[in-house]
């Protein structure tokens, strides 16, 4: 298996604040890789380690099979880096601001303007080529800060939170852009982002929380793991379905119009319903969501702590 980055049981500490506590992971050549995290969990200084403006205290990084702290101006050649906050020049034009980016890499002027033409094809910017950068829409602008990172045609993109605050049309175009580098370019993609949703377009991810890596692997696994399904029941006799689902010992959730059981799969949902069919009219399964298992993984529980205050919780085993 080859790794377009290797991190290794790497920590990072700020004076007695500890940033990082020992974060491992590989992250696949030619694939998609999510990084989520509450704020202050240490997505930015990851991130900031992987782009060589700091130092790990300890462990091992490794992009493109280069070793930051050895190896950083090869990796920068290997990189491209769509920041949270973007880093374009307001005052420049967007073709002025991307020759301006070409001569950090020693590009000559027709180099650049070559990787222009063929952004244009990937990004579109032949219609605002020529805009000043404080003119341009969110979206217009998160299409440059790609342009921008993908200049000297890198191997690896990273992305850090590269959505947030657009609307779902521009976010819709950024992740065409995003897939169409990833499909065709081949292109490892390293992603962190608040949105589950786009989280699920990954092949793998992980978690951090305070420093820590809580849990990691495709986001089927993390859903599958991580959050359970629940099944409404809804019965005309509440108070009789409540007593039957004691007596079996199923925990549930008071609502107003029916109860809600934790579920592990569809076919444990099939027990319960068989267990209370007398005492019920109808009912719903619905399945768990990478939205349950971050909210499951953040709090530090099980699925049965994702309960509104005043709802009746009853202690039992599924």
């Amino acid at each position: 298996m080859n790794y377009g980055i290797e991190v290794c049981g790497v920590s990072k500490a700020y004076g007695s604040k500890q940033a990082l506590k020992g974060v491992s992971f590989g992250v696949e050549e030619s694939s998609m890789f999510a990084l989520l995290g509450q704020n202050g969990a240490g997505k930015s200084t990851l991130i900031d380690i992987l782009c060589t403006l700091r130092k790990a205290d300890r462990g091992i990084v490794k992009i493109g099979g280069y070793t930051a702290g050895k190896q950083d101006a090869a990796i920068c050649q290997k990189i491209g880096v769509v920041f949270q906050n973007s880093m374009l020049d307001d005052l420049l034009s967007v073709e002025e601001n991307l020759r301006s980016r070409g001569s950090c890499y020693q590009l000559f002027h027709h180099h650049v303007q070559q990787r222009i033409d063929e952004l244009d094809a990937m990004v579109g910017l032949r219609d605002i080529l020529h805009q000043t950068t404080a003119t341009l829409s969110g979206g217009q602008r998160r299409r440059v800060d790609i342009a921008r990172a993908l200049l000297a045609d890198p191997n690896i993109l990273i992305l850090d939170e590269p959505t947030t605050g657009l609307d779902l049309s521009s976010r819709a175009q950024i992740w065409s852009m995003i897939h169409h580098l990833q499909n065709e370019k081949k292109m490892t993609v390293f992603l962190t982002t608040h949105y589950l949703e786009e989280a699920k377009q990954a092949d793998a991810l992980c978690v951090l929380k305070e420093g820590r890596i809580i849990a990691q692997g495709t986001p089927k696994h993390i859903r599958d793991t991580y959050a359970k399904n629940r099944l409404h029941l809804y019965s005309s006799a509440l108070s009789q379905l409540k007593k039957q689902l004691q007596s079996i010992r199923i925990a549930y959730v008071d609502h107003i119009d029916h109860l809600d059981v934790w579920t592990s799969d569809s076919m444990h949902a099939l027990s319960v319903l068989k267990r209370t069919e007398k005492f019920i009219s109808g009912f719903e399964y619905e399945s768990g969501t990478l939205d349950d298992a971050f909210l499951t993984l953040m709090e530090g529980g099980d699925c049965h702590d994702d309960m509104d205050a005043g709802e009746t919780k009853y202690a039992a085993v599924l």
